[in-house]
Formats: C-alpha cells, structure tokens, sequence
C-alpha cells in the first residue's frame, strides 16, 4: 500500500468522472446560451436595418429566441431517445454550425425575389445532419425568420416551401448511406418547380405565360446546384467516415479483434472464418457486406469481460471504437435474437456460417483427419432450422436461402483450413 493509499484511501473514479461530466453539461449549457444570443443580437440587428418599428423587433427577438430553444430541445431529445441520423449524435457541434450559418443567410433572404429562396436545400441539409423532425422544424423556424423580416408580407412562400421542404426530407430520409441521390433530387425539383408555377397562378392571379417561368427556372438551378454541392460535403463528411470506419473495425489486425485473440483464439478463428463465409454470401445476394463482416467479428465481443452473449457487455465497446451506426444495429439484432430467430438477410446469413463453423471446428479439434459430408451437414442444418421455425421472420426468401445453401457447399476447399 502506498503513501497515499494509506492516508486517504482508495479515491473512487466516479468523482472524477461526475465532475467531468459536469464539466461537459456546463460547457454544453455554455454554448446553448451563446446561440440563442447570437441568434437574438443577429435578428435584433437584421431588423433594425430593415427598418421595424420597435414592436416588430421585439417580437422578432423572442420568436427567435423560442425557435431556437426548440431547436435545442428537439436536439436534447434526439439524443435520449437515439433518433438522430448518421451517427450525428457524436458531432453536435456540426449541426449547430449548419443551423447558424443558415439562420445567418435567412436574414439575407428578404433582400432578393421571395420565389428564388433556395429553401428546399436547407430542409434536406438539416434533416441529414440531425433527422427528419428536426430537419423540418429547423426548417420551418428558419423560413419563419425569413417572412418576419419582410412584415408579414410574403405568407404564401411559407406554403409552398414547407411542402417542397417536407416531401424533399422524407425522399432523403433513408437515402445517405447508398448515395442513391439521382430520383430524390429529381422529385424534389420537379415538385418545386410545379410549386413555384402554381404560386403565380394561385396568389399572384398571373396568367400562364413563357415569361412567368423565368424564376422558377432560377429557384429550381440554384436549388440543384446547392443540393449537389451539399451531397457531395455530406458523402465526404459522413458516409466517407463510416467507410473508413469500416475498413479499421473490418481489419483483421483491428485492435479490438487482436484483444479477443488474445482472450481466446478459438473465438478468434471462428469470428475469422465466419466472417470470411458470410462476406462472400453477402456479396453474392446483394446484402450489407460491410455490416455482415464487422457482426460476425463482433457480435461475442462481450467475452473480453466474460460475457459473450451479453448486449450490455458488448455496447461499451461499439462506443468506444465508433462503431458505424448500421454495424451497431446489426449487432444489437443479432446479439438478442439473430442466433435463434434472425429477421435480417445478414443475420441469418450470419447465423448459418457460424453454426457450420462452429460444427466444423469441433470435429476436427477431436480428430484433425475426420472426413466430413459438408454438403449433407449443410442441408440437415438448413432443415432443422426450418423445422423448428428459426427462419419464420427472416427477410430471407426461399430462393435467396436455396442460393446461400448452394454457395456453402462450393466452399469444401476452404473447410480444410479449419482442421
């Protein structure tokens, strides 16, 4: 026991991680403030140069004030219950940004043509960067800023971008991680090009001419232009981290893998081989490939603490090493339920390789000169698994499956490996 030990006993970590943490909510509460400040102080000036009389500015303020103490609670609430998109739960400070830097150009807004407000792009880029309910009442609170610096006087914009907005954010939604952009940037123009045309005909009471399209035409051009050049800042900040991540966690050498290697090599092997057979199933019937690999290397993770099959063992450490978000959920399924009742193509893909693994390796630990029926092994597994209802729920169909039985049995050279 040393010197200290004896004097003051063992000083538990807790209190060094409270005053951290409390340190981290002061300096969060810190910036909460500092925005909605900023906010005020900007809409504050913005409305003293528009020419407002006093009453209008104070209620420009405290309208902004609210709207961004939504927008924090929105946030707040995202990430308790883990509905933020893409991992963004882990760069708060990026949407905050985003939120500013387009709330700076809200304010400019009102000095051009109210039907060239390129409003549908900062709908999608919000929602990305946080989620789709965040994404639209940011959205809305920013459009809002926009219509009470031009007193009221331009109300009907306010419909038709917060249905272009919308449409566009849910046409995104589920789009990021496969970079399929092409139909959802189509939609969204056409919808707000029609949109634009209708305004004039509605509220303006203009007669259909060639002419009347001209703006439209230039809404619809910026638009496009900013939402390519947002995508493309969106794939390299997002989607091109999460593969990267996936190229480290994916990583035989990986140092989380190399530490269940040295916890227990048999484990090692088998995530190895599972890994190995599952990839190039999931290949072959177009499932998530990077996904598959990183579950069959780590859904028994757990077993670094003694517990294998255990969610909460295995969170810690998919946290730790960021972990990309359709990798977490993957894991999650298959750690809770994936062995006995998968549901995802992956998990079932993975739920064969690793039983058919795990056979293999135990014959052969018992006599390394065993000859094996992997074919016949191969079908009474399937058919056991389809006797007793494990494939009820697998998104897997019977032709995908039949394919998955086909591609195991061509690996016979491989299953030496495991002797």
């Amino acid at each position: 026991m040393d010197i200290k030990t004896a004097a003051f006993g063992n000083i538990p970590d807790v209190d060094i991680r409270s005053e951290s943490k409390l340190l981290t909510g002061l300096k969060k509460a810190a910036s909460i403030c500092a925005m909605c400040l900023v906010s005020a102080v900007l809409m504050f000036v913005a409305s003293k140069a528009r020419g407002l009389s006093d009453v209008e500015i104070i209620r420009n303020v405290i309208t902004v004030i609210i709207e961004s103490g939504l927008i924090v609670f929105l946030w707040e609430d995202g990430l308790i219950r883990n509905t933020l998109s893409y991992g963004n739960e882990k760069h708060i400070n990026r949407f905050f940004i985003i939120y500013m830097v387009s709330f700076v150009a809200s304010l400019l807004f009102p000095l051009v043509n109210n039907l060239i407000w390129p409003y549908l792009s900062i709908f999608v880029l919000l929602s990305l960067f946080s989620n789709a309910m965040i994404g639209l009442c940011s959205g809305c609170a920013l459009l809002n800023v926009t219509l009470l610096l031009c007193n009221g006087s331009y109300v009907q914009p306010f419909f038709i971008y917060l249905i272009a907005g919308t449409v566009a954010i849910v046409l995104f939604q589920h789009v990021g991680e496969k970079l399929q952009f092409g139909l959802p940037i189509l939609i969204s123009i056409m919808l707000l090009f029609v949109l634009l045309v209708a305004y004039h005909v509605l509220f303006l009471n203009q007669t259909f001419t060639i002419a009347m399209l001209t703006v439209p035409i230039v809404n619809v051009v910026i638009t496009t232009l900013l939402l390519l050049v947002l995508l493309n800042a969106f794939s390299l900040l997002v989607i091109r981290g999460s593969n990267d991540m996936y190229m480290e966690i994916n990583d035989p050498e990986f140092e989380l893998l190399v530490k269940i290697k040295n916890k227990d090599k048999r484990e090692y092997y088998k995530a190895v081989h599972t890994a190995y057979l599952a990839d190039r199933i999931a290949a072959d019937i177009g499932a998530d490939r990077r996904a598959t690999k990183a579950c069959a290397y780590y859904h028994r993770v757990g077993i670094l603490d003694g517990r294998p099959d255990d969610l909460e063992a295995a969170k810690p450490y998919f946290h730790r090493y960021q972990f990309p978000e359709s990798a977490v959920a993957l894991l999650e399924e298959y750690i809770k339920s994936g062995k006995t009742a998968p549901v995802s193509k992956e998990a079932t893909i993975i739920n064969l390789c690793e039983d058919l693994v795990n056979k293999l390796m135990t014959i052969f630990e018992k006599d390394k000169t065993a000859k094996i029926d992997s074919d016949r092994m191969i079908e009474e597994m399937i058919e056991r698994r389809h006797v007793g209802g494990n494939f009820n729920h697998s998104d897997l169909s019977i032709a995908e499956l039949n394919r998955v039985s086909k591609l195991l049995k061509k690996e016979k050279l491989y299953y030496d490996f495991l002797r």
